[in-house]
């Protein structure tokens, strides 16, 4: 039986899940625990929404830092 997970270890699924940076294993984990603990998909979809506000390239970001110098 594996070991539970810290909070910490679950926020760094979540993150890593929302990023699309988890290795198949990892996001096969992350998929099961969703399954254990359904409450975790409010999490996901709030970092969703975040991620999609944000620009998605550093050329951008960089603009709008200069427009406001």
């Amino acid at each position: 039986m594996p070991r539970p997970l810290s909070p910490q270890e679950i926020q760094e699924l979540i993150a890593g899940y929302v990023l699309g940076d988890l290795s198949s294993a990892e996001a096969e984990e992350f998929r099961s625990l969703l399954l254990q603990l359904p409450e975790l998909q409010a999490e996901v979809t709030s970092l969703q929404e975040v991620l999609a506000m944000m620009p998605y390239g550093l050329d951008e970001a960089e603009q709008i830092g200069r427009a406001h110098v």
